[in-house]
C-alpha cells in the first residue's frame, strides 16, 4: 500500500472523536451502549452506580441494559436505559419493595460519528422487584419525541399501575405530563372480590358477612393522543374500564357496577393538566 492511503487510513481509523460509531450504527442500541460505556462486554448487564431514590440520594449500584433508542433528528439520539439493584459485585438484590431504574444517555453526530453529549441517571425509579415495567416510544405532537413508562406493584393483595412520561430534546428530558395511576384492584384482599366482580352486571345478591365494609373494585385504563386542530399538541386521553362493588346499606344488598369513565389532559404553559373527568382508580 502506498505512503498516502496509509496516511489516510490512519487519519480515518485513530483520529475520529472519542467514544464514536459509524452512523450505519445509529439505531444499534447496543453499539451505542458500547460507546457510553467502553468496557461494556455487549453481553451481560453493564454495573454501575446512580443515585438512588432516597430522599437524600445515594450511590447505589444496579445492573443496566440497553431499552431503546430515541432519534430527536439526524445529529441527535437518545439512547434509554433500565436497570434493577444489584450489589457491588453484581448480585441481584431485587426485592418486592426495590424499584427498577430509568436512565438516559444523549449523543450528538460528530463527523460521521456519533458521541455522547450529555447523560441523566436519575430519571426514575418505579415498579417493584427491580422491574421498571414497558418503555415506550411516541411522538407527543409534531417534532416532540417522548418515552411512557407504565409500571406496576402490588402489595397485601392490591395492585396498582402507573404511567409517566418524559419529552426529550437534544439535550434534557422533561416531564410535561403528571406521574398518573391508570389501574387499581383489590382481587386479592379477599378471596370473595374476584367471584363477586365477575358476576353479571347490576346482578344483586345478599351482603355476605366477608364482603361486608370491603370495597371490592378492578378499574384499568387504557390512554391515546387526541389530535387538535387549534393546538401543535394533542390531549391526552384516559379511558378508565372495570367493575367495583356497589353497597346498599338499607338492603343489605350488593351490586356490581360497572366503571367506564373518560379523563382528558391538555397542554398548557409546558404541562398537562386534567381538564375533562375524573381518575376512578383508588388505593389498592
Amino acid at each position: 500500500m502506498r505512503p498516502v492511503a496509509l496516511l489516510i487510513v490512519f487519519l480515518v481509523v485513530f483520529m475520529l472523536p472519542p467514544r464514536a460509531c459509524d452512523a450505519a450504527s445509529l439505531a444499534d442500541k447496543r453499539a451505542l451502549m458500547r460507546i457510553a460505556y467502553p468496557q461494556w462486554n455487549g453481553r451481560d448487564p453493564w454495573l454501575m452506580q446512580v443515585p438512588s431514590d432516597d430522599e437524600t440520594p445515594e450511590p447505589t449500584w444496579i445492573a443496566a441494559t440497553p431499552a431503546l433508542v430515541v432519534r430527536l433528528d439526524p445529529s441527535h439520539l437518545v439512547l434509554m436505559i433500565t436497570g434493577s439493584p444489584t450489589d457491588e459485585a453484581g448480585h441481584d438484590i431485587a426485592a418486592h419493595v426495590s424499584e427498577g431504574h430509568l436512565g438516559a444517555v444523549w449523543f450528538v453526530r460528530e463527523r460521521g460519528g456519533w458521541v455522547v453529549s450529555h447523560q441523566r441517571d436519575d430519571l426514575l425509579w418505579a415498579g417493584n422487584f427491580g422491574d421498571l415495567g414497558t418503555v415506550a416510544l411516541f411522538d407527543l405532537g409534531r417534532g416532540h419525541r417522548a418515552v411512557s413508562v407504565r409500571s406496576g406493584n402490588c402489595w397485601m393483595g392490591g395492585c396498582e399501575s402507573m404511567l409517566d412520561v418524559f419529552e426529550l430534546d437534544a439535550d434534557h428530558a422533561a416531564r410535561p405530563f403528571p406521574s398518573t395511576r391508570v389501574a387499581s384492584d383489590n382481587l386479592e384482599s379477599n378471596d370473595r372480590c374476584a367471584p363477586a366482580l365477575h358476576a353479571r352486571r347490576g346482578a344483586r345478591r345478599t351482603l355476605s358477612d366477608d364482603l361486608d365494609g370491603v370495597d371490592c373494585f378492578d378499574i384499568a385504563a387504557t390512554w391515546h393522543l387526541a389530535a387538535r386542530s387549534d393546538a401543535l399538541r394533542p390531549d391526552i386521553v384516559l379511558r378508565f374500564r372495570g367493575h367495583e362493588l356497589a353497597h346498599d346499606t338499607a338492603t343489605k344488598a350488593l351490586s356490581v357496577k360497572a366503571v367506564d369513565e373518560t379523563q382528558v389532559f391538555r397542554y398548557e404553559d409546558g404541562h398537562y393538566a386534567p381538564i375533562i373527568g375524573r381518575n376512578p382508580t383508588r388505593d389498592p
